[in-house]
C-alpha cells in the first residue's frame, strides 16, 4: 500500500481513536464528522466516526465503533479511498474483539474480518488509551508491534466549523509514524469534560494534512448485527459461516532465558545502579536498583526489576525491597511487590496486574480494583521514565502524563522538563534535564519532587529529590 494511503488511514485512526470508552464521560451515540484538508485549504475527503452502541459480545461488555473514510477531488483521483469499518472492543480494556473492514474503492468490494480478540491494541484503541493517562502503549499494525508515546505541551483556543474550543495539544511519537514518513503528528482535544478531539495535523512528503471537526450529533443505533449474531441462544436459528482452513501446528522454539533487551532501550540486562539516600546532609541508606533477569513469569516473557536497601539506618532497614516483573517491550508491569519493615511496614503489598482487563489485585488485602490499561508500578516507572521524550525547551511546556499505582488506587503523574543543569558524577560534569514530578495530591506535591536525567543515550536518573530527601547516583555497574 502506498505510504500516502497508509498515512490517511493513520489520520483516520488518530481522529476516531479518542471517541470514547464506557468508563469515560462520552456518551454512546456520539457521531462526529471531520473534513480532511490538504495544505490548509483544499478539501480532499471526509471521515465519519460513530460510537454507535453497546452490548454483550460473547458474554463480554463491548462497545461498537463504526467509521468511514472517503477521499474526494484531487486526492481521490490519485489515491482513492472509500472504506467502512466496524470495530467491536472490550468496554474494560479497549482491546479489539472483532473488526470488519470493507474496501469499497476496489473494483469488487473486498471484506476483511478479524474475528478474535488480540493481545495488543490496534492503533485506534491505543490512541484513545491516552485519555486514561496511559503512555508508551504497545499496538500492532500490519503484523508488527510498535510503541506509541505522547506529551502535552501547549494549550490554545481553536476555531472550527462548529465553534471555538479551549484545547490541549498533544504530540505523538512512534516508529510507525516514522515508517509512514509522518512528522509533527499533533492532536487537539478539548479541555472540557468531553475531551473531544477537534483537530489532527501532520506533515508528510506530499505536504501538510489537517483533519478538522465539521459536525457533532448524538445518535444511538440498534444493537449491531455482529453483536446479535454472537449472542444468539441455543434455540436461535444457526447461521452459516465459513470455516477457515486449519493451519498446520508449528512447534514453538524453546524459550531461552536472559536474552538481551532491545537496543532501543537506554538500559541493558544486568545494569546495577547504586544510590545514596540522604536526609538533608545525613546519609540514611544505600539502595541498589538492578535489571536483574529475563525469564518466563506465569508463562510470559518478562524482566525482573529489583530495588533493595543494602545499607540502612533508623529510617530504612537492610533487606527491604521493591520487586516488579515487567513486559520487556512496553515496560508495563505484570506484578509488583513491596516488602518493608519498621515504620514503613504499612506500605508493604503484593500486586498482580491484569493489564488487558484494566484490573489490579492486591493479594495483601484481597482487593481487586480498576486501573487504566498501561498503569505503572513505582519501580517500572523508574525505568520507563528513561524512555520518555523529556526535553527542556525554553518558553515551551512539554508534559508527559502517566498512570501510576499507589497502594490501592492510581494517580495520574505529570512529568515536566523545567531546566537544564550540569551535575557532578564519576569525577566529571554531566549535562542533565531537570524534570518536575506532580501527582495532583497537594500534600505530596508540596515536597517538590524532581529528577535529574542525563542528556546522553543512557538517560540515567542521576538525582531524585523529595522534600528534604535526596537520592544521588554513586555507581553504575553492568
Amino acid at each position: 500500500m502506498s505510504n500516502i494511503v497508509r498515512a490517511l488511514i493513520c489520520l483516520l485512526l488518530l481522529s476516531t481513536g479518542l471517541i470514547a470508552q464506557e468508563s469515560l464521560p462520552f456518551k454512546v451515540g456520539e457521531k462526529v464528522t471531520y473534513n480532511i484538508l490538504f495544505e490548509k485549504s483544499q478539501e480532499v475527503g471526509f471521515i465519519e466516526a460513530w460510537l454507535a452502541s453497546k452490548g454483550k459480545f460473547r458474554n463480554e461488555d463491548a462497545l461498537e465503533l463504526r467509521f468511514r473514510v472517503d477521499t474526494t477531488n484531487l486526492l481521490d483521483a490519485i489515491y482513492p479511498i472509500n472504506r467502512e469499518q466496524i470495530c467491536i472492543m472490550s468496554s474494560k480494556s479497549g482491546i479489539p474483539l472483532y473488526t470488519r473492514t470493507v474496501f469499497n474503492e476496489e473494483a469488487i468490494p473486498r471484506e476483511v474480518i478479524q474475528d478474535a480478540a488480540t493481545s495488543y491494541h490496534s492503533l485506534l484503541t491505543a490512541i484513545y488509551q491516552i485519555r486514561a493517562g496511559a503512555n508508551n502503549i504497545v499496538f500492532q499494525e500490519n503484523d508488527r508491534s510498535y510503541t506509541l508515546s505522547w506529551q502535552s505541551n501547549y494549550k490554545t483556543r481553536l476555531r472550527t466549523d462548529i465553534g471555538e474550543f479551549e484545547t490541549s495539544r498533544i504530540e505523538m511519537q512512534s516508529s510507525y509514524f516514522d515508517e509512514l514518513g509522518l512528522k509533527k503528528v499533533q492532536m487537539y482535544i478539548t479541555e472540557d469534560e468531553r475531551r473531544l478531539p477537534v483537530m489532527v495535523r501532520f506533515t508528510s512528503q506530499k505536504g501538510n494534512f489537517t483533519i478538522s471537526i465539521a459536525s457533532l450529533q448524538i445518535k444511538i443505533a440498534d444493537e449491531n448485527d455482529v453483536i446479535k449474531e454472537n449472542n444468539k441462544t441455543p434455540d436461535s436459528e444457526p447461521s452459516q459461516t465459513l470455516q477457515p482452513t486449519p493451519k498446520p501446528t508449528v512447534k514453538p522454539a524453546p524459550y531461552v532465558e536472559n536474552q538481551p533487551l532491545s537496543s532501543d532501550l537506554p538500559f541493558s540486562l544486568g545494569e546495577t545502579l547504586l544510590y545514596e539516600i540522604t536526609l538533608q546532609t545525613q546519609k540514611i541508606a544505600t539502595v541498589t536498583l538492578q535489571v536483574k533477569e529475563r525469564k518466563l513469569f506465569k508463562g510470559k516473557d518478562a524482566v525482573l526489576l529489583m530495588a533493595e536497601v543494602t545499607q540502612s539506618s533508623s529510617t530504612f532497614n537492610k533487606g527491604d525491597y521493591f520487586m516488579s516483573w515487567i513486559d520487556p517491550n512496553s515496560l508495563i508491569p505484570m506484578s509488583f511487590e513491596a516488602k518493608l519493615s519498621g515504620n514503613l511496614s504499612g506500605y508493604s503489598q503484593s500486586i498482580e496486574f491484569e493489564q488487558d482487563n484494566g484490573l489490579a489485585f492486591n493479594s495483601s488485602n484481597s482487593m481487586r480494583f480498576e486501573i487504566p490499561v498501561g498503569t505503572h508500578s513505582m519501580l517500572s516507572l523508574a525505568y520507563a521514565l528513561r524512555t520518555f521524550k523529556l526535553q527542556y525547551q525554553k518558553n515551551k511546556l512539554s508534559d508527559i502524563r502517566v498512570a501510576v499505582l499507589f497502594k490501592d488506587k492510581y494517580s495520574i503523574v505529570t512529568f515536566r522538563p523545567i531546566s537544564q543543569e550540569p551535575l557532578e558524577f564519576d569525577g566529571r560534569k554531566i549535562e542533565t534535564t531537570v524534570v518536575s514530578i506532580r501527582t495532583g495530591n497537594q500534600k505530596i506535591d508540596q515536597a517538590g519532587a524532581k529528577v535529574w536525567l542525563s542528556n546522553d543515550d543512557a538517560r540515567l536518573p542521576l538525582q531524585f529529590t523529595f522534600g528534604k530527601f535526596t537520592a544521588r547516583l554513586k555507581k553504575v555497574q553492568q
